[in-house]
């Protein structure tokens, strides 16, 4: 089935109004040609328009004043008046050019447009308009060049309007359309101050478009369907709660956020949306992550007996545990005797130490002889668990009860691992996603702890919780440190725990940005690290080099660069379209020392251990978010040895420096700083929650109005509202909260399917 027709039909069984449900193509104007630049920009039915909002306004209202006032040569001018003198086409070569001249109240100016011939039958004088453009000093006169044009709604004023605006120029194509736009009658003349005129002139919306789009098509076509559809979008929220949190209409809302009439009334209607977005959001995360609350946990109740014994394989490890890891694990064992199941979020900054709480709460339970289970994103990453668990309760929990599970079992190895964990055997599971597509039936599952959660899939992760009448509880580990705000909306169920200090025998990273008129000397300090027996991670935003990827590397690219260069060393390869046993395998050489440099993409982001490794180089840094380069530095240090990162990127010039580009000041923060929680916090401000864990892996919808960064208090109201709707009414089942539940689908409509958390 055609995609708008898929779309459409979704909405339409979700409850939509067939009105805004519709396929755009049924709008009128609409060609093929249309339909396929409105589908680049994700726009396939009435209400994905409705819901394309403005990225920018120009503003055509502020600093109103008269024609007779001082213009700065080179300004930019808003001027409402009429045409006062006729329009005549005159050619110079090749060039055209109108001229003639606009009057209001406090004079004339001249105005000319160049190669725009068809507006000679547009214009119609002694009509007023509003015009906006750059003034320029002839002589010693002044003239309006190449104004952009929209009709006037109100009564004509006496006083003419000017403002700052941007320099965006439109193309051919665009002024063709603003001249159609402009050929409505307007209103008579009638006296009128400069601040009842703001009321009359509008702001213009500014969309982020696409090829062959121009901004005047996207005004007019959102104009006439605000004018015809308006009337049946629906009130998604309960009358109440827009009294008590002053929310506006979505009526209101959604005409105010295209074409708003004052700055105010943007606020208000941002304020509306983005009340809205948050929302139906928390709704429908605590909907899912309640679907297991209800029933009863398995409980670990340890005795004397079993907190001496974990007193006495904590005094054994290699390491002390910092007071964060103390505080963490004792709290995990709060949870594990609980009755009803208890969901944790494990924060803690690269190299932290979160594994080591986990392995205690896995031995606690083995203690009590319930089951535990441990899932990573990653076969590499699994497969690194289970050698480091198995190395670490060695002596205190059999071999034959610690278990790895990933695709790359045999049938045997399946039907032995299955019928372990049916029987009990095995308390301890490693592994990875494939846990999941296997149907394990587990004796006495306690604890389900989840590495890197954001990149498991709920659906997923609701499976195996609910797989039995008594639920484990759940631990879910994040190295990437979330800040609050956003903490709030992917885990509001969640009981979170941070461990804020790393190992005292951690060393800090030192980290450099170097442009690529470094590159030699980036070699020689390669070549230099190899010889002091260390290792080298080497990453590349690309797999293969594409047409559109300009000047990115990519790793295929570099790893046969560097193997050029250094034919006497071993340079490995490892990315995420290579199988996972190929992955595996490179990881495992990389690991045992046969290969000195593994050029990589971010496949190695999480939680990859290699001790000898102590050299990253992260080619177009710029191309990451600080979140995720923190990730890509944690891959060094991870021994006794001070580790180098350096940041390779054309940013990394006086000129970036002078300028202050958000992708200087993103590198220039990761060099000051190592504290995961800072950066998590200057990610989410410099980038938005969009790209927070990097390239979008985590799935997480992309909000069109609210800021995560910005609304932290309309998230907490968010949140106390979705609470107090859920625990009156868990399944959104009563009359009022009805058109909540069909909201969450039209506005999140990939979420159960494909929200990665």
């Amino acid at each position: 089935m055609d995609e708008h027709l898929q779309k459409s039909q979704y909405l339409e069984n979700n409850g939509l109004s067939s009105e805004l449900a519709r396929p755009v193509t049924s709008l009128p104007g609409i060609s093929q040609a249309r339909m396929k630049q409105l589908a680049r920009l994700d726009i396939y039915t009435v209400w994905d328009l409705l819901r394309f909002f403005p990225r920018a306004y120009e503003d055509w209202q502020s600093n109103l004043t008269e024609t007779g006032e001082a213009m700065a040569d080179g300004s930019e001018q808003v001027i409402v008046g009429k045409l006062c003198q006729p329009l005549r086409v005159q050619y110079k070569g090749r060039l055209s050019y109108i001229r003639s001249q606009i009057a209001d109240a406090g004079g004339k100016i001249a105005v000319v447009w160049f190669n725009q011939p068809w507006l000679q039958n547009k214009l119609n004088l002694q009509e007023t308009y509003v015009f906006r453009g750059k003034v320029k000093l002839n002589g010693n006169s002044l003239c309006l060049q190449s104004p952009k044009i929209q009709p006037y709604q109100g009564p004509v004023p006496q006083t003419a309007a000017a403002a700052e605006m941007s320099d965006s120029v439109e193309s051919a194509v665009d002024l063709q359309e603003t001249a159609d736009a402009i050929k409505e009658p307007l209103r008579p003349v009638c006296t009128q101050t400069s601040e009842t005129l703001k009321a009359d002139v509008a702001n213009r919306p500014l969309y982020s478009l696409t090829s062959g789009l121009a901004q005047i098509t996207m005004q007019k076509l959102l104009e006439r369907v605000l004018q015809e559809k308006i009337n049946y979008l629906p009130e998604c929220l309960p009358l109440n709660l827009c009294q008590r949190y002053k929310l506006a209409d979505s009526h209101f809302a959604y005409r105010q956020i295209h074409f708003p009439s004052s700055p105010e009334n943007l606020l208000r209607a941002k304020k509306r949306l983005a009340f809205t977005e948050l929302l139906l959001l928390q709704l429908a995360l605590h909907t899912l992550g309640k679907k297991s609350e209800a029933k009863a946990a398995q409980q670990v109740e340890l005795q004397a007996a079993d907190l001496k014994k974990i007193q006495e394989f904590i005094a054994h490890l290699p390491f002390t545990l910092t007071v964060g890891q103390n505080q963490a694990w004792q709290t995990v064992i709060k949870d594990l005797a609980q009755a009803q199941g208890v969901s944790r979020l494990l924060q803690g900054d690269t190299g932290s130490g979160k594994t080591i709480v986990a392995v205690i709460a896995m031995f606690a339970c083995q203690l009590q002889g319930k089951q535990a289970v441990l899932m990573a994103p990653t076969q590499i990453l699994a497969t690194q668990h289970y050698a480091t668990v198995k190395q670490l309760l060695a002596g205190y929990v059999a071999e034959a009860e610690i278990a790895l599970a990933t695709g790359n079992l045999t049938a045997k190895q399946k039907r032995e691992l299955a019928a372990g964990i049916n029987s009990g055997a095995v308390k301890i599971v490693i592994g990875t996603h494939a846990l999941l597509n296997e149907n394990y039936i587990w004796q006495d599952l306690a604890l389900a702890v989840t590495d890197e959660q954001h990149r498991f899939g709920v659906n997923q992760r609701l499976r195996f919780l609910q797989s039995k009448d008594k639920v484990p509880h759940l631990l879910v580990m994040s190295a990437t440190p979330i800040p609050r705000s956003l903490a709030l909306v992917l885990y509001g169920d969640l009981q979170v725990s941070c461990i804020t200090e790393r190992p005292a025998e951690r060393l800090k990273v030192l980290t450099y940005m170097a442009n690529y008129s470094k590159l030699g000397k980036i070699y020689d300090y390669l070549r230099a690290m190899i010889a002091q027996e260390n290792q080298v991670y080497w990453i590349c935003p690309l797999v293969e080099a594409q047409e559109e990827s300009g000047d990115l590397m990519a790793a295929v690219n570099r790893q046969a660069e560097l193997q050029r260069l250094f034919p006497h060393l071993m340079i490995g390869l490892v990315h995420g379209k290579m199988k996972e046993k190929d992955k595996a395998q490179v990881m495992q050489d990389f690991y045992q020392g046969k290969i000195q440099v593994l050029v990589a993409t971010t496949v190695v982001e999480v939680g990859v251990d290699n001790p000898a490794a102590n050299l990253i180089v992260i080619e177009n840094a710029e191309r990451f978010g600080l979140a995720q380069l923190h990730q890509l530095r944690g891959r060094v240090g991870r021994g006794d040895k001070q580790a180098i990162c350096i940041l390779l990127s054309e940013q990394a010039t006086t000129a970036a420096k002078n300028a202050n580009t958000t992708a200087y000041q993103r590198l220039l923060t990761l060099c000051e700083s190592d504290d995961g929680f800072y950066l998590a916090n200057k990610d989410l401000e410099l980038r938005g929650p969009g790209d927070f864990f990097g390239v979008r892996q985590h799935g997480l919808p992309e909000f069109k109005v609210a800021n995560l960064y910005q609304d932290k208090e309309l998230i907490a109201a968010t949140q106390a509202a979705a609470l107090e709707i859920l625990q009156q009414d868990p399944a959104l089942s009563l009359p009022e909260n009805q058109c909540l539940k069909r909201a969450i689908a039209w506005y999140y409509p990939d979420l159960q399917g494909n929200i990665v958390l």
